[in-house]
């Protein structure tokens, strides 16, 4: 430790090039299994005959096909969550080096940020993720559940998130998580998660997240909200949403505003939710830990921006998902009232 710490960097691209690069596999001293991977028979999604075929594209991280297959699919196999156990690594501003693997957690290059003397670490486990680092729906869902299982083997170290999110601080309150963040550290024993199956060891850690969620906000029973995107994230308008919140109004819909009111309001809203309905997006992950049992999401989907990675959170709950294609308009995404209303009785129905 009396080399800077960019040495560290800079020896292991030197044996990448002579050696190959690296993975948890062949870097760990130990890959202990917390929970199998799992084959299972999952409830259909809920939609229309011809939504599938307006589909035109994907998030970037994905392709067409692979998000049609995801969000139709009857039988899942649910991969293993493993623990991989490594020696003497080395965090550079969201970057672990260890012999010949680069296992990174933010996409910030290194040399980008500011940086801070290094800090001595005997054991951590990796609570944030790279999608995590980059998107607030990732970090709720993904990271702050792995958070769970890494303060069962160690002290979390956690990433500051590239993005700034108004609830991060509320919900590190409300799920009772530190999150202290780490640029720099020396780890004598480092813990790194695979953790994206929707197993039963997820399952378990969403619903203590779930429960606290719930026990602290859901005192009553709204039939239907309508969670309205506004202007977060990438921009993603609904260009008839005046009239899908008139229709959706005379059914009793409850409209809550991710942007405008506080996250009291809208957990007290979610939380007592029979049936979500909203535009496709990472602000649908305030969902995951606040729907109570025997509920549904009805997600409005960009044709050109079909996403099924909420199909995963409410599979692994148990609460029913459905979706509508819309199309391209003149200033945004246009959705068929018929086909929302005839979806929602569909999705009413299924729970």
């Amino acid at each position: 430790m009396d080399l800077p710490i960019e040495f560290y960097a800079l020896r292991r691209n030197v044996r990448r090039a002579i050696l190959g690069p690296g993975t948890l596999e062949s870097t760990a001293v130990d890959r202990e299994i917390i929970c199998p991977a799992e084959r299972v028979e999952v409830l259909p999604a809920i939609y229309l005959p011809g939504q599938i075929e307006r589909v035109t594209g994907s998030p970037p991280e994905s392709t067409k096909e692979l998000e049609i297959e995801h969000a139709t699919r009857r039988t899942v196999t649910h991969a293993e969550t493993i623990a991989y156990h490594i020696r003497n690594a080395v965090l550079i501003d969201g970057l672990v080096f260890a012999n010949q693997l680069k296992f990174p957690l933010r996409s910030t290059s290194i040399g980008t940020l500011t940086a801070v003397n290094p800090v001595h670490l005997e054991k951590a486990a990796i609570a944030s993720s790279l999608l995590g680092n980059k998107y607030f729906g990732h970090w709720l869902r993904d990271d702050c559940s792995t958070y769970i299982l890494a303060k069962q083997f160690s002290e979390p170290l956690c990433i500051e998130p590239s993005f700034a999110a108004p609830h991060i601080d509320k919900y590190r309150e409300y799920f009772d998580q530190e999150w202290s963040y780490t640029q720099r550290a020396y780890i004598d024993h480092l813990i790194v998660f695979q953790d994206y199956g929707q197993n039963r060891s997820k399952r378990d850690r969403y619903m203590q997240l779930n429960k606290k969620i719930v026990r602290l906000f859901g005192n009553k029973r709204t039939p239907l909200v309508y969670l309205r995107r506004g202007n977060n994230g990438a921009p993603r308008p609904v260009e008839n949403e005046r009239e899908l919140i008139e229709l959706l109004s005379r059914r009793g819909a409850v409209v809550v505003d991710v942007e405008a009111q506080t996250l009291e309001s809208l957990l007290e809203s979610l939380a007592s939710a029979q049936i979500v309905v909203s535009m496709e997006g990472s602000h649908l992950a305030h969902c995951a830990f606040s729907v109570p049992k025997k509920s549904g999401i009805l997600v409005l989907q960009p044709p050109d921006r079909f996403a099924s990675i909420h199909r995963d959170w409410t599979m692994c709950l148990g609460v029913r998902f459905g979706f509508v294609v819309g199309t391209r308009g003149a200033s945004g995404y246009v959705f068929s009232g018929t086909e929302v209303e005839r979806t929602l009785d569909l999705l009413i129905n299924s729970i």
